[in-house]
């Protein structure tokens, strides 16, 4: 019951804060989730408080210039502004070389640095470049908050119907050894979360919205959804540990309900750069 009701009160404040906040607003969403989620990365895969610190910092700095590359700046933002995206893949690099700069001399022996690099650098991608996506998806244009919710609730629904129909009748497992209760039927049941959830934000929402976009980005979500699910159980089960924090009631951390959404905002996002692209061409 706890479970259902967190699950509730997180639904219904994320929808809302997605469809009432300001843009800064909802970037500041997006960067506290962030920095909550590098967290408890970095508390799965390091010890060390500086490797731990440093990892986060620079999540940091990829969420925040995600927010400054997704709106016009003056002066000193310019440069990230006018660069966009590509002032993020440009800053990777830099960030990896300093990385492996501070493991190196921060290590007591080499056996297992590299590994632990590894967690960093996956943390950065993982955290400080797919999630923020969801940053630059709702700066789309004056629907860009209906444009979130088409992706960010067939996601939910994704879920919500994949258990249901996993309930009911799964009886194959999908990923035994990643995810014991996850089943070939809760799979497709998820197809219908997406449909579901897609083609309502497009009726009441986005009428106009290309029917041809809207299926590509009904598959979309419902292989990326799930599967982003899995994978990031795949990363706790490496670490021997069954949920990500505490900080939800009957959930786990902030990175147990995110999981589904990290590859769904990069994907979907192009999907939408896509649509309006060939809207304005025809």
């Amino acid at each position: 019951m706890v479970k259902v009701i967190s699950a509730i009160i997180m639904g219904i404040g994320i929808v809302s804060g997605v469809w009432l906040l300001p843009l800064w607003a909802f970037a500041a969403l997006v960067i506290v989730m962030t920095l909550i989620g590098a967290m408890e990365w970095v508390r799965m895969f390091l010890s060390d408080t500086i490797e731990r610190a440093t990892s986060v910092f620079f999540i940091f700095i990829l969420v925040i210039v995600h927010y400054l590359s997704s709106m016009p700046c003056a002066n000193s933002c310019k440069l990230i502004s006018n660069t966009g995206i590509h002032s993020i893949t440009g800053l990777l690099p830099f960030l990896f070389f300093i990385l492996c700069m501070i493991f190196m001399y921060r290590t007591k022996q080499l056996s297992g640095v590299a590994e632990r690099i590894g967690c960093a650098s996956m943390g950065l991608i993982y955290l400080g470049i797919c999630f923020p996506f969801w940053i630059h998806i709702r700066t789309l244009g004056d629907m860009g908050n209906a444009y979130v919710l088409m992706a960010l609730i067939p996601a939910f629904l994704c879920d919500t119907v994949a258990y249901i129909f996993g309930k009911l009748i799964g009886k194959r497992k999908f990923a035994p050894m990643v995810s014991p209760n996850k089943t070939w039927a809760g799979y497709v049941g998820a197809l219908l979360g997406a449909i579901i959830g897609v083609m309502g934000i497009r009726f009441l929402l986005l009428p106009d919205f290309s029917l041809l976009f809207s299926v590509l980005l009904i598959l979309a979500i419902w292989i990326v959804s799930p599967l982003g699910d899995l994978i990031e159980s795949m990363f706790k089960r490496s670490c021997n540990v069954k949920d990500s924090g505490s900080l939800i009631p009957g959930h786990g951390g902030i990175l147990d309900r995110l999981d589904a959404l990290i590859f769904t905002a990069p994907v979907t996002y192009y999907i939408f750069v896509w649509a309006q692209l060939v809207a304005r061409s025809s």
